[in-house]
């Protein structure tokens, strides 16, 4: 009897893994450079507003924004190179997501991802997100943003983890619902979120490189450089709720000479790191908001004084 509930339970979990909603673009996209009736950018940039955009206008006006044929026709010419890699990255929409879920869940029980799934090109705007539109919520992946930002060193893993502990975080926080990055979220909670994230993905992915994890070869080590400098000048911003300190220290593009790009990834994983030492993934995601602006505040502290 036992084990004929627990087959049931896992044929049970399967099918709750296998139901999620999937939106995926990019055969659509991907079709556009297979048609030999395609001679030029603005021809194949019609066709993408045709045949990929107009269909879910709301998930481009939501989170893209309007395009325009001109937009379109820029995109279409810089994403060219770029479309190789993208077929490449397309594998693993189909083959690895759901067993990527099934395996996040395994360790984190009691997680349901409660969000429509979407891959889609974004653009070069985000590599991934998510968000609601009328009600309903979306996680998104833009593989295009992906293939820019990793190439083929992508590691699906990872980024599906981080992206689903997001998710799994917000669950233990309602009162960050309707909340908006560079408007009202101040900058302690958006470097911790996108810290503990980071952390995550390490945990739940040991074998993955410092590469993979941070998505970048350089920001550890641009980090430590000058960790006495960065410190001191995240400590004055903590509070701050506007959209410059939100892209200087999170934004992938430089900002600005003193702080390297996604910074705040670095420094907010550093604290995760710290309190993870004596807690699980679960207790670092249930932390509250002040326990964890003390704890960013006396790292930070730290680290400025040597």
């Amino acid at each position: 009897m036992l084990l004929m509930i627990g087959m049931s339970a896992r044929a049970s979990f399967r099918a709750q893994v296998k139901e999620r909603p999937k939106i995926d673009l990019f055969p659509q996209f991907l079709a556009l450079w297979e048609q030999k009736d395609i001679g030029s950018s603005e021809v194949r940039a019609s066709r993408f507003l045709e045949l990929v955009v107009e269909p879910h206008r709301n998930l481009y006006d939501a989170f893209v924004g309007t395009i325009s044929i001109e937009r379109a026709i820029r995109y279409i010419e810089k994403v060219d190179p770029l479309v190789p890699v993208i077929k490449s990255l397309h594998g693993w929409v189909a083959d690895d997501f759901h067993q990527r879920l099934t395996s996040f869940q395994q360790k984190l029980p009691g997680f349901e991802l409660r969000s429509s799934v979407v891959f889609m090109p974004t653009l070069f705007g985000f590599d991934a997100g998510g968000g609601s539109v009328n009600g309903t919520d979306f996680l998104i992946f833009g593989l295009d943003t992906i293939a820019k930002i990793d190439g083929l060193h992508a590691d699906p893993s990872v980024l599906i983890a981080h992206e689903l502990f997001h998710g799994y975080q917000a669950s233990f926080h309602p009162e960050w619902s309707g909340k908006e990055r560079g408007k009202n979220i101040p900058l302690y909670k958006l470097v911790w979120g996108e810290g503990i994230a980071t952390y995550a993905s390490q945990q739940l992915n040991p074998g993955a490189s410092e590469m993979a994890i941070f998505r970048s070869s350089t920001l550890v080590a641009s980090c430590k450089a000058r960790l006495r400098s960065l410190a001191s000048l995240l400590l004055e911003e903590l509070d701050d709720t506007g959209k410059t300190p939100f892209m200087e220290w999170m934004s992938g593009q430089s900002r600005s000479f003193d702080v390297p790009p996604r910074a705040g990834y670095y420094f907010g994983w550093r604290v995760a790191a710290e309190l993870g030492r004596s807690r699980s993934l679960t207790e670092l995601a249930r932390l509250d908001d002040d326990y964890v602006k003390m704890a960013m505040s006396h790292s930070l502290q730290s680290l400025k004084t040597g």
